[in-house]
């Protein structure tokens, strides 16, 4: 598996398909419907693509197609793909702390050493800094813990990309991946889910974790399906360019542990405010 690449590369959205029908490409969305490919609409020389089309397998006539700057552009307009400065974690990401224990931790560990990730476990997030990772990611099969607030804001500080899910009942909350100035970070959270409760008192007091409570007992399944998520939003940060917008860096996504449905709640990123000399 490669995990570097010197010059962005065009790769197709996840749940796209491209390949030929007849000599002509073709494209499948995510939800089966099949386009047609007009290459004279795109603006590309047919020449050039028939001219491609004889080189090789189809394999290799749409890897060409895809690097022709005229078909690359028009199928990166259309959401159709995207471009990568690299095909996996980059090497200054690639060391990924993971802290917090249970059926997500072990399944979002298990993905991130599949990927050539080196994975190193973090018992408290004051420890990050010190054991050189590039993002830290918390698992808590419980509510969020109290050490989520005490130290982020060290995290962020340095430079260290902080992710992290909690469970409340049979729901799993899956934070924004917090980075940069503008980061959203727990208490922001927090203060946000506050805001738009009906019984804000309450919740609070159901994060200072001092009642009586069963954990929600959760499939393999559900366990599985948070830990991928988790999984792409680190991997979409890792291979995401300088400035580039990581879309898991301004949703609060909820997924719904019996059901297996995730709603994403976007987060405005407000930035702070500047004085104004009178």
């Amino acid at each position: 598996m490669k995990y570097e690449s010197s010059e962005p590369q065009l790769l197709l959205t996840p749940g796209h398909a491209l390949f030929l029908t007849g000599g002509q490409p073709t494209i499948r969305l995510p939800h089966g419907e099949l386009i047609a490919v007009n290459l004279g609409t795109l603006g590309l020389n047919t020449q050039d693509y028939h001219s491609t089309s004889a080189a090789g397998s189809d394999t290799v006539v749409l890897e060409k197609l895809l690097r022709m700057p005229a078909f690359g552009q028009a199928m990166a307009q259309r959401g159709f793909a995207g471009y990568k400065s690299g095909t996996s974690w980059s090497a200054q990401r690639r060391r990924i702390g993971l802290g917090g224990s249970g059926q997500i931790a072990d399944g979002l560990a298990a993905l991130l050493k599949r990927a050539g990730c080196e994975l190193v476990r973090v018992v408290d997030p004051k420890e990050a800094q010190a054991l050189d990772v590039s993002a830290l990611c918390w698992c808590s099969d419980d509510v969020a813990p109290q050490l989520w607030l005490d130290q982020e804001h060290l995290l962020i500080g340095a430079g260290i990309a902080w992710l992290r899910v909690s469970v409340e009942g049979a729901l799993a909350y899956l934070e924004p991946l917090a980075f940069g100035p503008l980061a959203v970070d727990h208490r922001a959270v927090r203060s946000r889910r506050l805001a738009a409760s009906a019984h804000p008192d309450a919740q609070l007091s159901l994060w200072h974790g001092d009642g009586i409570s069963e954990p929600y007992l959760m499939s393999a399944a559900a366990g599985g399906l948070v830990a991928d998520l988790l999984f792409n939003d680190l991997r979409d940060w890792a291979t995401s360019r300088p400035g580039e917008t990581v879309e898991a860096s301004q949703r609060l996504r909820v997924v719904d542990l019996r059901e297996l449905i995730s709603q994403d709640h976007p987060i405005l990123v407000i930035p702070p405010a500047q004085r104004r000399d009178r």
